[in-house]
């Protein structure tokens, strides 16, 4: 996923379209908070900014939550005018994204939303490409999905970059692996304990 992708000070944002691709899975208000530096950078830049993000349903038998309360508390923790288009494709979502003006933001509703997305559709990925110029990808949970927006869409995008928060978060990884301090201490979390065993084992 992280291959061919530049750092985020490669990319020209004056009047770019720019797409964010975030997790919002499980996402308070202090974890939406910090999302905000990487998106304020690509505001102070002159670009026109898209959040695209994912939730996934409690339960698999619901519909993708909607975006729509986060979009508000982002806009409370901003002071930006943040527009929900109904889809996250289509042509209502580009003309929110062409009517855009200064303090103003596009939050697309959940790509989940849209079964194209989990499916790796590139027709869908090609919608997507047409909200923007720029891609950049700023969340390392994200890395294990082969979804459309994050396999199929960057290599369709003439400009593509790794976010400050995300090349942040690679950095530290190539600093455990490759430069551990010793002592260390290690975390190990994730839902399985089963599969976490064999980690545990080699440290």
């Amino acid at each position: 996923m992280f291959q061919d992708l530049p750092p985020f000070d490669a990319l020209s944002l004056e009047n770019a379209r720019v797409l964010v691709r975030v997790d919002l899975d499980g996402v308070a208000e202090a974890r939406l908070g910090a999302l905000v530096p990487t998106l304020e950078r690509v505001v102070a830049g002159g670009a026109r900014l898209i959040v695209a993000g994912s939730r996934q349903a409690v339960d698999q038998d619901e519909a993708a939550p909607s975006i729509e309360p986060l979009a508000a508390q982002l806009a409370a923790l901003t002071g930006w005018e943040v527009h929900v288009p109904e889809e996250c494709v289509g042509d209502v979502a580009r003309k929110v994204v062409g009517d855009l003006r200064a303090g103003q933001i596009c939050c697309l509703e959940n790509l989940l939303a849209d079964p194209g997305e989990t499916a790796g559709d590139e027709a869908f990925a090609r919608e997507l490409a047409r909200l923007a110029d720029c891609y950049v990808l700023d969340s390392l949970s994200l890395a294990p999905r082969d979804w459309s927006s994050l396999t199929r869409l960057p290599g369709l995008m003439r400009q593509r970059a790794v976010g400050p928060a995300l090349a942040a978060e690679l950095a530290l990884l190539d600093r455990l692996v490759h430069r551990p301090a010793r002592p260390y201490v290690a975390i190990v979390g994730g839902p399985s304990l089963e599969a976490a065993l064999p980690l545990v084992g080699a440290l």
